[in-house]
């Protein structure tokens, strides 16, 4: 056996509550590794220290007490739900929800939905006309290219004339 199966074999060892079988697993291997026999003697000194420590009897009174103290179960708190730093999360989910119950709700639902693909296909187009103005406008200027880079390149500006 290894050293770590027989370390969980050790205090029931020493406390004798192994069978047969597993005592003498342990006995042989404290035979052979000098590790776990180093174990088993520390662990034999602790007991004997503990052994030598005298027990204190608690005073009935003391004990009375004790059981008058009452066993209450910790309240579930949802406390937390009012730090600040959760609140903008909180209104955010109560608005989404709000939302999503006054659409789910409501009895004119097909006609919101035809309003919402309506608005849907007018944004759609107007960004594809953007596009192509863009697109014309960058041919357009590709066209002028030299002429604008020439006139850059040949500018007067007004500090310069002054000197």
């Amino acid at each position: 056996m290894k050293c770590r199966q027989i370390e969980k074999f050790l205090s029931p060892y020493l406390e004798n509550e192994l069978n047969q079988e597993e005592k003498a697993l342990v006995e042989n291997h404290i035979e052979k590794c000098p590790k776990c026999s180093g174990l088993l003697s520390y662990m034999r000194e602790a007991k004997d220290s503990m052994a030598k420590i005298p027990e204190i009897d608690v005073s009935p009174s003391l004990m009375k007490r004790l059981y008058k103290i009452p066993n209450k179960k910790p309240k579930r708190s949802f406390r937390f739900l009012l730090k600040p730093s959760l609140q903008p999360i909180l209104a955010a989910a109560t608005v989404l929800i709000t939302v999503i119950s006054l659409y789910s709700l409501n009895p004119d639902r097909e006609q919101i939905n035809k309003f919402i693909n309506q608005k849907i296909h007018i944004g759609y187009s107007k960004a594809e006309r953007l596009y192509a103005r863009a697109e014309s406008l960058t041919n357009t200027l590709a066209g002028y290219k030299e002429n604008i880079l020439f006139s850059i390149k040949n500018i007067d500006f007004f500090w310069e004339k002054n000197d």
